[in-house]
């Protein structure tokens, strides 16, 4: 009997030690990424990250997410090849040109998937459904900008270089001839200039470099290759709660516009409805919605990539295949 009540004594007390063991263990610290952004005070088109963040769905994944604000996609490229930072939102152009470089960077994710840049025409001056309508037209643009090169490989493909002036300005002043009627047209985003010049009293028209039949994707999510190789697990987490991010911020615009407006107080209102609704429909596309948020191909990335060669801004010969991955994707609902 002593025997068995001291033996109950033994594993009661081992019981309790594991217990107050099992209490004892701090929580494990959040894993820390360092994400540089491509511009230097926050941009719309990054709700889907701060709606995530907000809502603590980088938190749960056990993730502590810092912004780091950079001027401009080259410097984010440039950070999170050198490590500086683990992940980089930038333009796909500059994506692409630092792979050529030999960066050791990824594209994980593509959350724009339709780039939003094109020609805005004043419709006062007549319709234009194509650039094949563009016959006799004066463009502004800005040889500075990609958006020169995706104009020009625009009017190439529908066979219209010859029958368009191209005039080229200091990139802040591109849709200025425009709006004092010294040319037809500009170049520019549809989520930005679109709207400044509606607010200008005109009625515009744009016409996408990105259409259907030629699909461009627009802004990626980068990771630094050493970073991916060893922080997969922390990779797919983050991207799953930024895909959830942009779909439930898609789903309530309102309140999208709400937060945003929170976070970049300096936003016009007038438009901010309209701006976030225009890229909402840029973050899908044919292929996301057949594979899942944030997807990429070849295709979106050769017709980028034929732009930028034809502009010489590079040169021919790299395989798009190596610029990025879907592994880390989450998979589709």
């Amino acid at each position: 009997m002593k025997s068995r009540i001291l033996l109950s004594s033994l594993f009661a007390a081992g019981l309790a030690m594991m217990s107050s063991a099992s209490v004892a263990q701090p929580a494990a610290a959040p894993e820390k990424i360092n994400i540089s952004m491509h511009f230097n005070v926050p941009q719309l088109s990054w709700y889907g990250l701060y709606w995530a963040q907000e809502h603590g769905y980088f938190k749960d994944a056990g993730l502590e997410v810092n912004f780091q604000y950079l001027r401009g996609s080259t410097l984010a490229v440039q950070a999170t090849g050198a490590g500086q930072s683990n992940l980089g939102i930038a333009a796909a152009d500059t994506a692409l040109l630092g792979v050529a470089k030999d960066l050791p960077i990824t594209a994980i994710a593509n959350h724009l998937q339709k780039d939003a840049t094109g020609v805005i025409l004043n419709k006062a001056k007549g319709e234009a459904s194509s650039f094949k309508d563009l016959g006799g037209k004066t463009i502004v643009t800005s040889d500075t900008t990609t958006l020169a090169t995706l104009l020009r490989s625009a009017l190439k493909r529908s066979d219209m270089t010859n029958k368009v002036k191209v005039l080229s300005v200091d990139a802040q002043a591109v849709c200025t001839l425009m709006l004092t009627e010294q040319a037809d047209g500009c170049t520019g985003f549809s989520f930005a200039h679109l709207l400044q010049v509606k607010a200008k009293g005109v009625d515009p028209l744009f016409l996408p470099f990105s259409t259907p039949e030629f699909p461009i994707l627009g802004h990626v999510i980068l990771a630094n290759n050493d970073y991916l190789a060893s922080h997969k697990k922390q990779v797919r987490a983050f991207l799953a709660a930024v895909a959830r991010g942009y779909s439930e911020a898609n789903a309530d615009i309102p309140a999208t516009v709400k937060m945003m407006a929170r976070i970049d107080p300096t936003q016009p209102r007038e438009t901010l409805t309209e701006a976030i609704t225009i890229i909402a429909g840029l973050t899908t596309s044919p292929r996301s919605e057949q594979n899942g948020w944030g997807w990429m191909d070849d295709e979106s990335w050769k017709n980028l990539y034929i732009g930028l060669t034809e502009g010489n801004v590079m040169q021919p010969g790299l395989q798009v295949s190596k610029v990025y991955t879907n592994e880390y994707l989450p998979a589709k609902n």
